[in-house]
Formats: C-alpha cells, sequence, structure tokens
C-alpha cells in the first residue's frame, strides 16, 4: 500500500510542483490538499493520512502552529515541514513543536522521498547541515518573550525611548534589554543584532 501523504502548502504551483515530483514514486500517494493551516488540520482528521507535508511559513495558523495541533490529534501525526528557509530558530520551534522532520524546498527529490518515507516510518529526518544547526541552536541562550518584544521594535527602526513608551518599560530597561540582545546573537549594533536574527529565523520575514 502505498504512503498516503496530505500536502499542506499556501502556494499554489509549489504545492502543484511538490505533488507531482511526490506522484513519480508509486509507494508515495497525496490523498489531500490544503492552502493553509487550519484546512489541514480539519483535512487531516476527516483523511487521517500517514504522513503531512507542511509549509513552514503560512499565513493565519503558521507551519510550527499546524504541527501543535496536528501532534495533539489522535491518532498523532507525523508531520515532515518544508520551506525555503534554513534559519536555525526555525529549525528550533519546529522540532520543539514536534515535527519530525525538515526540508529547504531547494532539496532534490531523491533526499525529498527518502525525508518522506523516514517520517512516515516514525523516524527523525534531518539533514547534516540543518542538524548543525539545531544542535548549536540547542547550546546557545535563546531570548526571553520580553526580548523578543524588543527586538521586534527594533526590527521596526524604533528608537529606545519609542520602545519604552510601546512596551511600557523604562528606559534604562529597555538599555538593559537591548545589551542582552546584542551579547545572545553575537551582535555588535542593533542593526547587526536584528540581520542575525533574522538570518537565523528568529524574526520572521515572510515567504
Amino acid at each position: 500500500m502505498p504512503i498516503r501523504i496530505l500536502l499542506i502548502e499556501d502556494n499554489l504551483l509549489t504545492r502543484v510542483g511538490i505533488e507531482t515530483v511526490l506522484q513519480t514514486q508509486p509507494d508515495l500517494k497525496v490523498i489531500g490538499r490544503a492552502g493553509d493551516g487550519e484546512q489541514g488540520v480539519r483535512l487531516y482528521m476527516e483523511l487521517l493520512p500517514q504522513l503531512v507535508i507542511s509549509d513552514l511559513r503560512m499565513p493565519g495558523l503558521d507551519g510550527v502552529a499546524t504541527t501543535e495541533r496536528l501532534v495533539k490529534s489522535t491518532p498523532p501525526a507525523k508531520v515532515l515541514l518544508l520551506t525555503n528557509y534554513d534559519g536555525d530558530e526555525s529549525i528550533f520551534r519546529a522540532v520543539k513543536a514536534g515535527a519530525l522532520g525538515y526540508l529547504t524546498k531547494d532539496t532534490d527529490s531523491q533526499s525529498l522521498f527518502t525525508a518522506v518515507r523516514t517520517v512516515a516510518a516514525g523516524q527523525r529526518y534531518l539533514p547534516v547541515l540543518i542538524a548543525a544547526k539545531f544542535a548549536e541552536r540547542s547550546m546557545r541562550k535563546g531570548l526571553s518573550p520580553r526580548e523578543q518584544q524588543v527586538l521586534e521594535c527594533l526590527q521596526e527602526g524604533l528608537a529606545n525611548k519609542e520602545v519604552a513608551t510601546r512596551l511600557g518599560l523604562s528606559d534604562k530597561t529597555v538599555q538593559m534589554y537591548v545589551a542582552s540582545i546584542l551579547e545572545k546573537l553575537g551582535a555588535h549594533s542593533r542593526t547587526e543584532a536584528v540581520a542575525i536574527a533574522m538570518e537565523r529565523g528568529i524574526l520572521l520575514t515572510g515567504h
């Protein structure tokens, strides 16, 4: 019997492309297609596929939130996440949410087939480079929720006084948070901190 797959991807052309590649294999069969996370969760409960392949970044319910819901379903879903981005924070969040596999969309077809079969069998699949980034992130001290908020304000280009006003903090407290963010990210300036955070997936920048 072929592995029954639910495909969740908000970009129609990408969704069709992935399905076309998968259907070249006699043991892989796409039985459902969803354009967003909410629809994907509903279809999972209706179809009960053996594997869910989901985009990581989608409007509304993103891949991480979708994964969290799917792995708590009955039966729990096996999820393979695909994305254009290999930022280590994205990987960390996805695996922490319960995804068994993670691939970038520029992967070759053979790696995709291997990942699909591995995850469908209940085993973890992370390419060597991505696994290394995940290990690096696991050893690094993460940002606190408040530091994340301050960093998002920095991404908007707000000055410390503006950040303080928005978050209801004192200027001195904001300065302390900014200093902590720079230290944790290994950055020398606010601009560099934002750039590093975007590169690592700590700050989302869309598809």
